[in-house]
């Protein structure tokens, strides 16, 4: 997949905060990653044009900290501890799992620029071994399976969107009295027939270019087997196509949901135009979101602009935090 050219513009606001402050170069390197996800040869030359520091000085600062990428990374980030106490419990395992499932080795990204994986050697959390890491959130007491089972709603949401749905519709609802949890992902794209709807829950089937075979859905539908759930598909040619899977919501390896803000700003932000009607319950508490709805209101500005991208992403989180907060 090509690389774009980097919208310089982006930049302006950065410039304007920093310009006139000398020993900046490390916050507007910080910045600048923020928006790109990492640093691209142009911005590295606009911010030393722009900051009147020699491009040698800014290169060696963007090389010396780790924290600072020089070549595009995935929307979502992986990272799986490899330390002693991780190792000798069978991190090993889950890497060559996860290599598998992504087609790439640890310290590669995935072609489509979906997903980095990386293999790490402290994540802090030595009780929870062996643990990972999805987006920021710890993922820990791991086989390779629920490794695998926290990326699997990116993985239906940009299944839909490469089958070339433009709306999705996401539903989770966690009934904790019922002990049950729903993911529903619907969308309107061009479906498929009754028998390749049962075809896809085949590990060795799919309609995927960039890997030979289907572990997704299969591997989803293990998850939701092994946590006293199911998966099934329910789709027709030209009528889109329905992903539901339940699981018993406190089955000790039912994977966490993973950072769905970012989850969600991937699709959103995907580089095909689609919406996301997404809707999640907690006991009868309900966040919504309709990003057709937001681009209306927005119009015309885009919903990658920085400012309509920063409120997505708080109302998304102000959202989600407002469901796990204690019933009064």
């Amino acid at each position: 997949m090509a690389e774009e050219q980097a919208d310089l513009s982006l930049l302006e606001p950065i410039f304007g905060e920093f310009e006139a402050q000398k020993g900046a170069l490390i916050p507007v390197l910080q910045r600048a990653q923020g928006i790109y996800g990492y640093l691209p040869a142009e911005v590295l030359e606009s911010i030393s044009d722009r900051m009147g520091v020699p491009l040698s000085q800014v290169y060696g600062v963007a090389t010396f900290y780790s924290q600072f990428y020089l070549t595009r990374r995935g929307r979502h980030i992986v990272r799986q501890c490899d330390g002693t106490a991780c190792h000798v419990r069978g991190a090993a395992k889950i890497i060559r799992a996860v290599e598998k499932e992504l087609g790439i080795t640890a310290g590669e990204t995935t072609p489509d620029y979906r997903v980095t994986y990386e293999v790490v050697y402290c994540l802090g959390s030595c009780g929870l071994s062996p643990v990972a890491q999805v987006d920021g959130e710890v993922v820990g007491r791991l086989v390779p399976e629920k490794m695998l089972d926290s990326l699997h709603i990116l993985d239906m949401l940009e299944n839909s969107i490469e089958a070339g749905a433009t709306c999705i519709a996401l539903r989770i609802e966690e009934d904790l009295k019922k002990d049950r949890l729903t993911i529903v992902v619907r969308d309107n794209g061009p479906g498929m027939s009754e028998e390749m709807a049962h075809k896809v829950l085949d590990p060795f089937v799919t309609t995927r270019t960039t890997r030979h075979v289907g572990l997704g859905l299969p591997l989803f539908a293990a998850a939701a087997e092994r946590c006293n759930g199911r998966l099934w598909v329910e789709a027709k040619p030209g009528e889109g196509t329905t992903v539901v899977a339940t699981f018993q919501n406190s089955h000790i390896d039912r994977a966490p949901l993973g950072n769905l803000p970012a989850t969600i700003m991937a699709a959103i932000l995907s580089e095909h135009l689609v919406d996301v009607s997404y809707k999640h319950t907690v006991d009868g508490r309900t966040f919504e979101l309709d990003t057709a709805e937001i681009r209306r209101q927005l119009d015309p500005v885009p919903l990658s602009a920085p400012a309509a991208r920063q409120w997505l992403e708080s109302k998304l989180q102000e959202g989600l935090a407002g469901l796990q907060r204690p019933i009064p």
